[in-house]
């Protein structure tokens, strides 16, 4: 009973909702998420965020310089930007509508949270859609489970624009400039969606999780390498599409996985300590046995643990344990 009343928590405060929820839920739970073979792609530019008068556009433009003034490690790039989900009735295959955005403008319409109201009742009145003039970025998030059954956490640091000082799990965003374009030609920089392959597109959300947790701990051998990546990437493992969320208090899209290295908690804190391509993002490593989570909010440790979190950190142990939960039932 602990765990079940530790995942509802994650739920009402993970501030998000689960798109298979329309009656298809346990076909995907069975399956344990959607395998890479069974998503498809739909790319568009008329699933792009849609604009919202000139006057806010400049006010983007605004928001933008003077974020970047508070923040120099703030940049602008592309990024995937979802639309619509369409799942199969009887078999877990779902399509994902997405269009193209850039973080600059998640910055300045998903969390500008001063422009909601605004954002929301223009997107309604004017395209029928209340998510119509938001960013909606497309992002990735995942559980990492060490071989001696810790989970990983990281507190964000003091220059990341987003939920600095909270503890997060290894995440980030499929990358559009990691997609190769139809052209193998091709030598710009700045992919357009309309020249990508769409199973590119598929591999990249897959595998785009695997290069965040590499990214944060960082390996200091080849061995350990093909190590950490064999297991993350494993078919009944790391390349596990587990739900696709939607955080409500950013509005910002995710991918769940899991990825369980062969790595101990402490071979992997030490990866972490010898640092990485992003190692500024973030400022320190905690390991929690996964028992701890199975006692719930009785346990010391997942109680003052729990205030710290981000939202979309209680949605990822929330699609993580509640699996768990309802079979222990």
């Amino acid at each position: 009973m602990e765990l079940k009343a530790f995942v509802e928590r994650c739920k009402e405060e993970g501030y998000f909702k689960e798109i298979f929820n329309s009656g298809n839920y346990e076909i995907y739970s069975s399956f344990g998420g959607t395998s890479e073979s069974n998503v498809s792609i739909s790319l568009s530019h008329d699933f792009d965020r849609k604009l919202c008068g000139a006057d806010f556009e400049a006010e983007i433009e605004r928001t933008w310089n003077l974020r970047k003034e508070k923040n120099p490690f703030l940049f602008n790039g592309s990024k995937f930007r979802l639309h619509d989900v369409c799942y199969g009735e009887k078999t877990p295959v779902i399509t994902l509508s997405l269009g193209q955005t850039c973080y600059k403008d998640y910055v300045c319409t998903n969390m500008n949270f001063d422009h909601w109201k605004f954002l929301t009742e223009y997107g309604r009145r004017v395209y029928a859609n209340e998510q119509a003039c938001f960013s909606d970025a497309l992002g990735v998030g995942s559980i990492v489970e060490t071989s001696d059954d810790k989970l990983v956490f990281i507190r964000r640091s003091n220059q990341v624009y987003e939920d600095p000082y909270h503890l997060d799990t290894p995440g980030g965003h499929a990358e559009p400039s990691e997609v190769k374009p139809q052209n193998h030609n091709s030598k710009e920089h700045f992919i357009d969606i309309n020249e990508m392959d769409e199973k590119a597109v598929v591999h990249e959300l897959f595998h785009s999780i695997v290069r965040e947790v590499r990214d944060e701990f960082p390996v200091g051998s080849v061995d350990l390498l093909a190590q950490l990546l064999e297991h993350c990437t494993d078919q009944h493992s790391g390349r596990e599409f587990k739900l696709a969320i939607v955080d409500r208090n950013t509005s910002k899209s995710q991918n769940w996985k899991k990825a369980r290295c062969l790595l101990s908690g402490e071979e992997v804190k030490q990866l972490y300590n010898e640092g990485g391509p992003e190692s500024y993002e973030s400022s320190e490593m905690l390991l929690v046995d996964r028992a701890e989570f199975h006692k719930g909010m009785s346990s010391h440790q997942v109680s003052n643990l729990f205030k710290d979190l981000t939202p979309g950190c209680k949605a990822c142990l929330y699609f993580y344990f509640n699996l768990q939960a309802n079979k222990s039932v």
